[in-house]
């Protein structure tokens, strides 16, 4: 039975792109993103309804170092109460995967609550079992963002996205598929039994995995150590979205595993040197802008921002950027860092953090001495280059005097968030950049390689609606914006 995606116009029931991903080379194509997107956006919410419903089963969580899996979250439902039973661990999978209170968070980093989180499924198509893992991003909880910051170099790779991907690695043999066992006469199947017969050209397997964010590094590194235990390429496939570098160094990338980047998102510039997969970049116009941003797209605060970013290639230069950013948080006549971090992070209060200054201060400067070392460890220098570090605070500085501090802190957040979206916001029908991509058929995308990340300058704005005055030209975006979602309630998303 056909099912379609809830943001998606794809069939969930119809895996086959997946195979033919394999066996195919160039861009990705339409079907793959599509299917893609709709598991890494289950790997958020863990909505497994419609996935159900298209045929996919065996399905797993595993979510701050706890694991649902087996016959206990996948009955058949043929009683009330095994379908009551069922549908309780899918609750209580998105109940620990929601925000907590920034106190409860703070009081719990340092403990190993910054855990590896990932929705596994499957379902058979011609002859091979599809094995499909979404790996989730980083969420609203403080200590998910743990991982991203330790940069230090272990075995080649970040070490925040190498511990995240080892802890899934540790819980293949505990990750199990009942129905698939029970087809295949099997008294048992686990990911680890699967990963083994992946190390055959025949194998009946395919694992296709996905992500976003910290999701999709946690896929290439987790791809990345498949291939070294003697997966074949040709059993994995996989596509990630706005995906931080993983390597340290460049290797041999996996030729089916797809990175797609728009121009304007600093994250997937960020982590570690390299990445391990073919980058796509998408280059983000006027129009992508206009749907992607709104008004936002005319500030002129944002555009100034978004041309400092597109001068940001590597980590190098993001961490050097960070690092003047706080120390410019120290100059009290300036700005004032409680109403940054309440502008930066809207469930904070500016208040209470008032009388936290000074605590916060020294966590600013914990926080920029680290910075300051991973600098150091990868450009090999004893302190930041001084003449572009002056360039930059000079530049910060005039932007927070000409526009405000709060203009400049809530641009900041735009040009962090706006860019990196990978769900519509329904509440502003404000469009994910990555769901515009998907949505779109035949998006322009260009291959792009991290020793020449090409990013092609922000276009300046001359005036409130340019390329857009004259009629016809006026009605075609109109007629493009209504196509790429309706304006029900859902915004988007299919009933």
């Amino acid at each position: 039975m056909k099912v379609q995606g809830n943001w998606m116009p794809c069939d969930l029931s119809d895996p086959s792109p997946l195979i033919a991903a394999v066996h195919t080379s160039g861009r990705p194509s339409d079907a793959l993103l599509r299917l893609s997107y709709e598991m890494s956006v289950t790997a958020y919410d863990f909505d497994i309804q419609r996935w159900f419903a298209a045929g996919w089963q065996d399905f797993s969580f595993r979510i701050n170092g706890q694991l649902f899996t087996g016959t206990d979250i996948n009955k058949d439902n043929s009683g009330i109460q095994d379908s009551i039973k069922s549908e309780y661990y899918q609750i209580l999978a998105r109940q620990k995967i929601r925000f907590a209170s920034p106190l409860a968070q703070y009081r719990g980093i340092g403990d190993g609550s910054d855990h590896a989180k990932a929705v596994f499924m499957m379902i058979p198509c011609g002859g091979v079992y599809i094995v499909g893992v979404g790996f989730t991003g980083t969420c609203r909880r403080f200590d998910d963002w743990v991982p991203n910051l330790l940069m230090d170099e272990k075995d080649g790779l970040h070490a925040g996205f190498l511990r995240l991907s080892r802890e899934i690695w540790n819980d293949a043999a505990r990750i199990t598929f009942p129905a698939c066992a029970a087809k295949l006469g099997l008294d048992s199947l686990t990911l680890a039994d699967i990963i083994h017969e992946c190390h055959s050209e025949a194998s009946r397997f395919l694992i296709w995995m996905c992500g976003h964010s910290q999701g999709g590094a946690v896929m290439q590194v987790f791809a990345r150590y498949l291939c070294r235990k003697g997966v074949q390429p040709g059993n994995i496939v996989g596509c990630a979205f706005a995906s931080p570098s993983v390597l340290w160094q460049p290797e041999p990338i996996l030729k089916h595993l797809h990175l797609v980047m728009d121009s304007d998102d600093l994250i997937p510039r960020f982590g570690a040197r390299c990445h391990y997969g073919l980058i796509w970049m998408a280059d983000m116009n006027d129009i992508t802008r206009r749907l992607c941003y709104l008004n936002d797209a005319d500030d002129p605060c944002m555009q100034t921002l978004l041309d400092l970013a597109h001068q940001i290639r590597t980590s190098e230069d993001a961490l050097l950027v960070t690092c003047c950013l706080l120390e410019i948080l120290r100059d009290k006549d300036l700005i004032k860092t409680p109403q940054v971090l309440s502008s930066l992070l809207s469930y904070l209060k500016a208040d209470p953090l008032q009388k936290l200054e000074e605590r916060l201060d020294h966590l600013t400067d914990r926080v920029r001495l680290r910075a300051l070392r991973y600098y150091c460890a990868f450009t090999g220098r004893e302190d930041l280059d001084m003449e572009t570090a002056e360039r930059v605070k000079a530049l910060i500085r005039d932007m927070m005097r000409t526009y405000g501090d709060s203009e400049f802190t809530r641009c900041l957040k735009n040009v962090l968030l706006y860019p990196h979206r990978l769900r519509n916001n329904e509440s502003s029908h404000r469009l994910s950049p990555y769901y515009l991509i998907c949505r779109t058929d035949d998006f322009p995308l260009r291959q792009v390689s991290d020793l020449d990340l090409e990013v092609r300058p922000a276009r300046r704005y001359t005036g409130s609606v340019p390329t857009l005055r004259n009629t016809a030209a006026r009605q075609a975006h109109l007629k493009q914006r209504r196509f790429l979602f309706n304006r029900s309630r859902t915004f988007g998303r299919h009933k």
